[in-house]
Protein backbone atom coordinates (compact mmCIF):
# COMPACT_ATOMS: atom_id res chain seq x y z
CA UNK A 1 0.00 0.00 0.00
CA UNK A 2 2.76 2.22 1.01
CA UNK A 3 4.31 1.85 -2.87
CA UNK A 4 1.05 2.85 -4.27
CA UNK A 5 1.09 5.98 -1.73
CA UNK A 6 4.64 7.01 -2.84
CA UNK A 7 3.81 6.50 -6.83
CA UNK A 8 0.83 8.48 -6.65
CA UNK A 9 2.76 10.78 -4.67
CA UNK A 10 5.67 11.14 -7.00
CA UNK A 11 3.52 11.27 -10.02
CA UNK A 12 1.58 14.28 -8.68
CA UNK A 13 4.96 16.17 -7.80
CA UNK A 14 5.87 15.32 -11.39
CA UNK A 15 2.60 16.88 -12.78
CA UNK A 16 2.35 20.34 -10.53
CA UNK A 17 6.60 20.38 -11.19
CA UNK A 18 5.90 23.02 -13.57
CA UNK A 19 3.15 24.66 -11.09
CA UNK A 20 5.99 24.92 -8.53
CA UNK A 21 8.66 26.70 -10.52
CA UNK A 22 6.65 29.21 -12.06
CA UNK A 23 5.61 29.76 -8.64
CA UNK A 24 9.42 29.77 -7.41
CA UNK A 25 10.06 32.02 -10.13
CA UNK A 26 7.37 34.60 -9.84
CA UNK A 27 7.15 35.21 -6.18
CA UNK A 28 9.86 33.23 -4.20
CA UNK A 29 7.98 29.91 -3.19
CA UNK A 30 9.00 26.48 -2.90
CA UNK A 31 13.09 27.24 -4.30
CA UNK A 32 14.39 28.72 -1.08
CA UNK A 33 13.58 25.58 0.54
CA UNK A 34 13.53 22.49 -1.87
CA UNK A 35 16.74 21.29 -0.22
CA UNK A 36 14.82 20.96 3.31
CA UNK A 37 11.70 19.46 1.82
CA UNK A 38 13.56 17.25 -0.18
CA UNK A 39 15.69 15.75 2.99
CA UNK A 40 18.90 16.80 1.51
CA UNK A 41 19.95 19.61 3.94
CA UNK A 42 18.85 20.86 7.33
CA UNK A 43 21.02 23.88 8.45
CA UNK A 44 19.36 24.84 11.78
CA UNK A 45 19.33 20.85 12.44
CA UNK A 46 23.23 21.32 12.47
CA UNK A 47 23.34 22.84 15.92
CA UNK A 48 21.27 20.13 17.45
CA UNK A 49 23.94 17.91 19.29
CA UNK A 50 21.73 14.41 19.86
CA UNK A 51 18.86 14.84 17.49
CA UNK A 52 17.44 11.25 18.82
CA UNK A 53 14.93 11.57 21.93
CA UNK A 54 13.68 14.71 20.27
CA UNK A 55 10.23 15.83 20.24
CA UNK A 56 9.18 16.86 17.18
CA UNK A 57 5.68 19.47 16.84
CA UNK A 58 4.50 20.11 13.43
CA UNK A 59 2.67 23.33 12.45
CA UNK A 60 1.41 23.52 9.07
CA UNK A 61 0.96 27.31 8.80
CA UNK A 62 0.49 30.47 11.09
CA UNK A 63 -2.70 29.33 12.96
CA UNK A 64 -1.40 26.46 13.73
CA UNK A 65 2.00 28.03 15.34
CA UNK A 66 0.03 30.57 17.47
CA UNK A 67 -2.13 27.59 18.70
CA UNK A 68 1.28 25.54 19.06
CA UNK A 69 3.24 28.02 20.89
CA UNK A 70 2.19 27.31 24.75
CA UNK A 71 2.27 23.82 23.96
CA UNK A 72 5.42 23.73 22.75
CA UNK A 73 6.83 26.10 25.82
CA UNK A 74 5.61 23.87 28.03
CA UNK A 75 7.37 20.77 26.30
CA UNK A 76 10.41 22.54 26.93
CA UNK A 77 9.66 23.22 30.45
CA UNK A 78 8.63 19.38 31.12
CA UNK A 79 11.51 18.06 28.96
CA UNK A 80 14.46 20.27 29.21
CA UNK A 81 16.48 16.94 28.36
CA UNK A 82 15.07 16.51 24.86
CA UNK A 83 15.37 18.92 22.29
CA UNK A 84 12.28 20.58 20.83
CA UNK A 85 12.27 20.53 16.90
CA UNK A 86 9.65 22.41 14.97
CA UNK A 87 8.69 21.67 11.59
CA UNK A 88 6.32 24.19 9.40
CA UNK A 89 4.77 24.13 6.04
CA UNK A 90 4.66 27.47 4.79
CA UNK A 91 6.88 30.61 4.27
CA UNK A 92 4.72 32.88 6.49
CA UNK A 93 4.60 29.92 9.26
CA UNK A 94 8.73 29.16 9.21
CA UNK A 95 9.26 32.74 9.75
CA UNK A 96 6.70 33.45 12.44
CA UNK A 97 8.01 30.28 14.70
CA UNK A 98 11.32 31.53 14.10
CA UNK A 99 10.23 34.68 15.62
CA UNK A 100 8.32 33.65 18.59
CA UNK A 101 9.61 30.57 19.20
CA UNK A 102 13.25 31.06 20.27
CA UNK A 103 13.36 28.51 23.04
CA UNK A 104 13.10 25.87 20.28
CA UNK A 105 15.80 23.77 19.51
CA UNK A 106 15.52 23.85 15.19
CA UNK A 107 12.66 25.19 12.86
CA UNK A 108 13.02 23.58 10.16
CA UNK A 109 10.71 22.99 6.46
CA UNK A 110 8.54 19.91 7.12
CA UNK A 111 9.97 16.79 4.48
CA UNK A 112 7.92 15.73 1.89
CA UNK A 113 6.73 12.51 2.38
CA UNK A 114 9.06 9.77 0.31
CA UNK A 115 11.17 7.58 2.20
CA UNK A 116 14.54 9.28 1.13
CA UNK A 117 13.48 12.73 2.24
CA UNK A 118 12.32 11.60 5.79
Amino acid sequence: MYFVYSLLLGVAAIALTPYWLVQGLRHGKYLSNLGERLGFSFPSLKQVSNPEGSILLHAVSVGEVLSGISLARRLKENYPDRRLIISTTTITGQALARERMPFADAVIYFPLDWTFAV
